[in-house]
């Protein structure tokens, strides 16, 4: 399993602003004040979309740079809006069909982060036999 998430922090009215020009809904949305865990609450606005839910990696960063591709066409800037937004790429490596794995972007994939102002952050977990 490789997964990418997208998780965007701010205020309420440039998240609002930002989510209408995202293609899905968010699958997971807060508000300030919302409880993390019992004695832990959110301090901002903020939601998450699932990107991807790809069986390999190339699978994976295709799919991301089509999601990309569709924020450019959007003029979504996260930096501009005073949002922060950061890909969340999670990696499952050790069993028979991807004991390792890697991911490779392009110039241009990097380049579309960046002028989105996407932050990245990276993860491999072990997967098991069941």
């Amino acid at each position: 399993m490789n997964l990418a998430t997208l998780t965007i922090r701010g205020s309420k009215e440039e998240l609002e602003i930002a989510k209408a020009k995202i293609p899905p809904l968010p699958f997971r949305s807060w508000s300030c004040g919302d409880s993390i865990i019992a004695s832990k609450t959110y301090q901002d606005f903020g939601c998450v979309y699932e990107i991807a839910d790809t069986d390999t990696p190339i699978g994976l960063t295709i799919s991301i740079e089509k999601f990309l591709n569709q924020l450019k066409e959007q003029s979504v800037n996260f930096n501009k809006s005073g949002l922060s937004a950061e890909l969340s790429l999670g990696i499952g490596v050790g069993d028979d069909v991807q004991f390792i794995a890697s991911l490779q972007f392009s110039l241009n994939t990097l380049e579309l982060l960046l002028n989105c102002g996407i932050s990245i952050e990276y993860s491999a977990y072990p997967v098991g036999e069941e």
